[in-house]
């Protein structure tokens, strides 16, 4: 089994009881995120209105909002240290017992590596693409690509790999290849070097991945969407409003406070 790096990892995937989202609850993630938004943009104008105007002017943009460029009084930059701020100690040198504890971790990390992947994905199978030392790579696979989506790293026996994954929903009238006779989360080679082991050492562990979690990978998928749906009809309900947007500048070099 392998071993799923919790790095570069989000907080659904870290989650160990993920339950799928009802509309409604969506619908509230979603209003609740747009006020936070609102009050944070809210938060930032008034920063901005409360510095001393020295002169403005304002134009419209093309897509409606209004730009204020304006000269502000610099502000002024205070030189005093903060009694709060925790004094600079010297570091003590590690131990002979820390060094070795430090460089037994350090032999235990395997090898970095990155991994780009193209998968487009259809009803029953899946399209990927990838190159491995300068050769172009195919394979189909049963699995359904887009519940990797969320995965940005995972491990197999011989290295750590980051995901860059490019992952789509494939044309509709695609011919796909017979896979009857392909295991469930297996992969049908159409392009490389099926002898080159080292060119499928990331594909077969995110294949393993989803083995290993398939019901989590398709809980995301399920919250995902359903935030994306949720998301597009609070668009509709409450189209965009014109912007107002503040530029604010001043004198580069500012007055500084003794």
């Amino acid at each position: 089994m392998l071993a799923i790096s919790t790095l570069n990892l989000s907080a659904e995937q870290l989650q160990p009881a993920l339950r799928p989202l009802t509309n409604a609850e969506a619908a509230a993630i979603i209003a609740a995120e747009e006020t936070a938004r609102a009050e944070k943009d809210a938060a930032r104008i008034a920063q901005l209105n409360d510095a001393t105007i020295l002169s403005e002017g304002s134009y419209l943009t093309q897509e409606g909002d209004t730009v204020t460029v304006r000269q502000i009084e610099p502000p002024v930059w205070s030189t005093t240290k903060n009694p709060n701020q925790p004094a600079i100690t010297e570091k003590a040198e590690p131990t002979p017992e820390q060094i070795a504890a430090f460089q037994a971790a350090q032999a235990q990390i395997k090898e970095q590596r990155s991994f780009q992947l193209s998968a487009s994905y259809y009803k029953t199978a899946s399209h990927l693409r990838w190159r491995h030392n300068g050769e172009a790579y195919e394979a189909w696979t049963p699995i359904n690509w887009k519940h990797l989506r969320g995965v940005h790293s995972i491990e197999s026996d011989e290295a750590s790999y980051f995901l860059l994954m490019g992952v789509g929903a494939g044309p509709e009238e695609t011919e796909l290849p017979d896979l009857s006779t392909v295991p469930a989360y297996g992969y049908l080679l159409a392009q490389g070097d099926l002898d080159n082991e080292a060119a499928f050492d990331a594909l077969e562990a995110a294949l393993d991945h989803y083995e290993t979690h398939a019901d989590e990978l398709h809980v995301q998928t399920q919250r995902r969407e359903a935030l994306a749906a949720a998301r597009e009809r609070y668009k509709a309900a409450n189209p965009e409003q014109p912007k107002q947007i503040i530029i604010n500048y001043f004198d580069p070099e500012p007055e500084v406070k003794k």
